[in-house]
This record gives structure tokens, sequence and C-alpha cells, in this order.
């Protein structure tokens, strides 16, 4: 079909050299030639043709905007991305028999190629302490972006509260991306001139408590 002798795939392939025209069809961009003739010469049935030519055909190849190369060293499920919620699921990539007290760095199975500019935070399931009375040993666990070598293995540091097993293939953990800090200026002061809030707790009245 066209538009005022611009074919479909014409008009979306032109979409494409904006990404913030991408994402939303009344954006104001620079694709000034496209947004013309999608919201003022385009009859509404050539309009919604167009655009279902976009939602089913361009965008799925648009929409990730990162890409995370990943390297399998067991025959652990593939990681994927949830349909709901943000973090991504990582799996044990071997068994483990816990007793109370003990601790131990469970393999992951994976090694990964974050993206430039990006770092990786890992933190439980929120069933696993439930589940198997594990808590994260280190309290927190980031991936550096430089970690992304073949033999850079993900492990994942467990305390066991009482006795537990966790199983090959099972899920126990998850991540997200984080933008890496800026580069910061330190800068030594005599004096911060702020206000004494009054310590620790002192928004919830404890500061004096011991």
């Amino acid at each position: 079909m066209k538009v005022r002798g611009l074919t479909i795939a014409k008009l979306c392939s032109q979409r494409q050299s904006c990404a913030g025209c991408i994402y939303n069809v009344d954006m104001n961009c620079g694709c000034e030639a496209l947004q013309h003739q999608l919201t003022e010469a385009a009859t509404p049935d050539e309009y919604y043709q167009a655009m279902m030519y976009k939602y089913e055909t361009v965008l799925p190849k648009q929409i990730y905007d990162l890409e995370v190369k990943i390297s399998y060293h067991a025959d652990v499920t593939e990681i994927a991305k949830i349909a709901v919620g943000d973090w991504i699921d990582l799996r044990a990539a071997e068994t483990v028999e816990f007793k109370a007290g003990d601790s131990h760095y469970i393999n992951l199975g994976v090694s990964m190629k974050l993206p430039e500019g990006y770092e990786a935070l890992v933190a439980p399931r929120s069933s696993l302490f439930k589940k198997k009375g594990l808590i994260q040993a280190n309290s927190i666990a980031i991936i550096d972006n430089s970690y992304c070598s073949d033999e850079d293995i993900w492990r994942f540091s467990v305390y066991a509260t009482r006795d537990c097993t966790v199983n090959f293939d099972e899920r126990i953990c998850q991540f997200r991306l984080l933008k890496n800090q800026p580069t910061l200026q330190i800068t030594k002061v005599d004096k911060l001139g702020g206000e004494n809030r009054g310590g620790y707790g002192s928004t919830g009245g404890y500061a004096n408590e011991s």
C-alpha cells in the first residue's frame, strides 16, 4: 500500500533512522516526512495498516536496546527475559547439599559480556529463604563490566541457616543491569555546611536509643 507515493515498508524503514519515534507514533521527532505522512496524509485505514506493519514487523527487531552475550558452561536452562518484571533469573549449575552453617559459592554455569557502560546487580529470588533457608552471604553482589572472559563464571555466594539442598537447574537468584557510576570528583573539605539531622534513625525517632 502507498501513502502519497511512499510504500508502508519505506515509511517504516524511515522510522528506523530515528530511535525516538520508534517507540511513540505521535512523538514530534526528526522524521518529518514520515510524521506528516502518517498523521496528516494517510486515511484511517492506511494509517492503521502502517502501524500494524510497524508493531508486527519492525518493532520486534528494534525493541532490544542492549545486548548481553552469554556463554554456557553447563546444560542449564538458557536465560530468557521473563514476561513480567525487570529481573532475569539465574540457575544453579550444580547440586549442593547444605548443613546449617555451611556457605558456598554456587556455580551459575554462565559467563557474560555486558553492554559497555553497564554492570550487573545480583540478588536472591524472593522465595529463596522461605524455601531453602539460604541467605546471600555477602549481602550484595556486583558483576563488573570487565568480568567478561570465558573463564569468568558467575557464582552466587550463600549461607545456610538450616539443612537444605539446591538442585541442578533450580532458579536461585536474579540479576538486572545498572549503569556504571559516572566519573566523580572527590573533594576534601573542612566542613560540609549541612544541617545536623540528629544521627541514624532520627526521622523515625530512634536516634537516642541504644
